[in-house]
C-alpha cells in the first residue's frame, strides 16, 4: 500500500468511528496492512510519503500478522513533523505499531521512519512487538532535528514509548531499535524500550544523537524478564548527555544481562539517576559498563551499578579525564543494589555473589578532580563568582603599545628624553570586586577545562 500526499496526513481515531461503523474486534480507525485471522500469506506492508503526519485519538499505522503470515514492513518518509498523541475513550492508543498477535504465527514487519521533528506524547507510541509465535521486528528513526519522547496515557501508567518487544507467552526474538537524530529529549516518564518477557532475546539500543536529556522519570531501557537474555545500549552523544531523576539500564530477571556503552562529550546525572546493568536472579552476569567522556559530573544519589545477584558482577570503566561526584563513594562489596539508593550519594558498585566486576575509574589525584568529600567552606564563592568564566587559548588576541619619541635631544647627556606631553601622577587602579547577591543569576558551568598548569577546572566560556 503506497499513500502519497504533498501536505498533510491527518487521522483522528475518534473522528473516523463517528462515520464508520466498525466490527466488533475492529475499534480503531487508521491505515492499516494485515493477514486476517484464519488467513495464510504475508502482508503487502504501507508505505507513506507527506509533508506532515498527525495521529489523534488512537489514530493508527499498523502492518499486523493475525494469522499465519508475516506482517509486511512500515516505510514513513515525512518532510517535516510527525505527530502522534493520546488515545480514545476505549483505551487503544495512537500509534505507529506492527505486530505478530498471541495466536499468530509469523514475523512482524520493520518500522522504518525519516523526519525532521517527531513527536510522541500522552501515551503515542512505536510499537513493534511478538505476542504469538514471531520474532518482533526492528524500529530506525532517522530524525534530523529533533524527536520527543513525553508524557503518559490519562491513566497516568502507559508511557508514550518506542519500543520493540517480545510480550509475555511468545516466542521470537526483539528486533532492536535505532535512533539517529540531533536532539533526543525523553520527560515525564517517556520510554524507549528493547525488551523480553517471552521467549526470545530482547533487542539491540542504539542511539546517535547530538544531545540526549532524560528527565522526569524517563528510562532508556533493555530488559529481559524471562530465561533469556537482555539486549546490549550503546549511546553515542557528541555534545551532551543529561539525565535527572530517571534511568538508563539493561537488566534481567535470570539471565545474563546487557552491556551499556556510553560515548559523550559531557555527561551530567542529577537527582536519583542510574545507570545500570543488574541481574536480579540466577547465576548469570551483569552487564559491563564502558563510559567515555570529556567529564562525568554525578549530584545527589546518581549511581552506577553491575550487580549480578547469584553471579559475576559486571566491569564498569570510566574513560574520562574528570568524574565529578557528589558525596561519592566506590562501595564495599554488598548483594542488594536498593541499600544503596536514596543515601543522598554518588555510588559506584560491581558487586557478584560469585565474584566482583572490576571498577576502572580516572586518576583523582588533584583537588579539582577529586572524588573525596571536601570541607564545607572548600570555595572562596566571591572569588568563584568573580572569576567564573575561562577563555580558550585559540580566541586570545595579540594587541600593540607603541611610543612615538619627539624631535630633540636631552639638555645635558645622561639625562631623558623631554616628553611630547605633559606628566603627572600616575594613579593605580582601584580594585573591584564582585560578590554574588541573593537574585543575581546563577550560572551553570558548561564542562571541564584544563589550565595552563594542567588542573581541571569546572567552569564556562566567557561570552563575546
Amino acid at each position: 500500500m503506497n499513500i502519497d500526499a504533498d501536505n498533510t496526513i491527518y487521522i483522528d481515531g475518534e473522528y473516523i468511528r463517528d462515520f464508520i461503523v466498525f466490527d466488533e474486534d475492529k475499534n480503531v480507525g487508521g491505515i492499516f496492512s494485515a493477514v486476517n485471522e484464519r488467513a495464510i500469506g504475508d502482508a503487502k506492508g504501507i508505505k507513506i510519503t507527506t509533508g506532515n503526519l498527525i495521529l489523534t485519538n488512537a489514530g493508527t499505522v499498523s502492518s499486523s500478522t493475525f494469522g499465519q503470515g508475516n506482517a509486511g514492513n512500515i516505510t514513513i518518509e515525512v518532510d517535516n513533523d510527525i505527530f502522534v498523541a493520546g488515545e480514545d475513550l476505549e483505551g487503544f492508543f495512537s500509534g505507529i505499531f506492527s505486530r505478530v498477535d498471541k495466536d499468530a504465527v509469523g514475523d512482524a514487519g520493520n518500522v522504518a521512519i525519516s523526519t525532521a521533528n517527531l513527536n510522541l506524547t500522552n501515551g503515542g507510541r512505536i510499537d513493534v512487538s511478538t505476542l504469538g509465535q514471531g520474532n518482533a521486528g526492528a524500529v530506525s528513526i532517522t530524525a534530523t532535528e529533533n524527536i520527543s519522547v513525553d508524557g503518559k496515557a490519562s491513566n497516568e501508567e502507559e508511557p508514550s514509548l518506542i519500543d520493540s518487544r517480545v510480550e509475555l507467552n511468545a516466542q521470537g526474538d526483539a528486533g532492536g531499535v535505532v535512533i539517529s537524530t540531533n536532539s533526543l529529549n525523553l520527560a515525564n516518564g517517556g520510554r524507549i524500550d528493547a525488551s523480553t518477557f517471552g521467549r526470545g532475546d530482547a533487542g539491540e539500543l542504539k542511539i546517535n544523537s547530538n544531545l540526549v536529556n532524560v528527565d522526569r522519570d524517563s528510562l532508556i531501557v533493555s530488559r529481559s524478564e524471562s530465561a533469556f537474555d537482555a539486549g546490549n545500549i550503546s549511546l553515542n552523544v557528541a555534545d551532551l548527555l543529561q539525565v535527572t531523576d530517571s534511568s538508563i539500564s539493561t537488566s534481567s530477571s535470570q539471565s545474563s544481562g546487557g552491556n551499556l556503552t556510553i560515548s559523550a562529550g559531557d555527561i551530567k546525572l542529577r537527582g536519583n539517576s542510574d545507570i545500570t546493568t543488574n541481574i536480579f536472579l540466577g547465576q548469570g552476569s551483569g552487564g559491563n559498563i564502558a563510559i567515555e567522556a570529556d567529564s562525568i559530573i554525578a549530584f545527589d544519589d546518581s549511581d552506577i551499578f553491575a550487580f549480578a545477584a547469584d553471579g559475576q558482577g559486571g566491569n564498569i570503566t570510566l574513560d574520562t579525564p574528570a568524574y565529578f561526584a557528589e558525596n561519592f563513594t566506590l562501595n564495599s562489596l554488598t548483594s542488594n543494589p536498593d541499600s544503596l539508593e536514596n543515601n543522598s550519594r554518588a555510588d559506584i558498585n560491581a558487586t557478584g555473589a560469585v565474584s566482583s566486576g572490576a571498577v576502572d575509574i580516572p586518576d583523582v589525584s588533584s583537588i579539582q578532580n577529586s572524588l573525596t568529600e571536601l570541607p564545607n567552606n572548600s570555595l572562596n564563592t566571591d572569588e568563584l563568582v568573580a572569576n567564573s568564566c575561562v577563555v580558550p587559548v585559540g580566541d586570545r588576541k595579540e594587541g600593540k603599545f607603541i611610543i612615538t619619541g619627539v624631535e630633540s635631544l636631552p639638555v645635558r647627556p645622561g639625562d631623558g628624553i623631554p616628553s611630547k606631553f605633559p606628566t603627572g601622577e600616575v594613579r593605580s587602579v582601584p580594585e573591584k570586586q564582585s560578590s554574588w547577591q541573593p537574585g543575581d543569576p546563577i550560572v551553570e558551568p558548561q564542562g571541564a577545562y584544563r589550565l595552563a598548569n594542567g588542573k581541571l577546572v569546572l567552569s564556562r566560556e566567557c561570552s563575546q
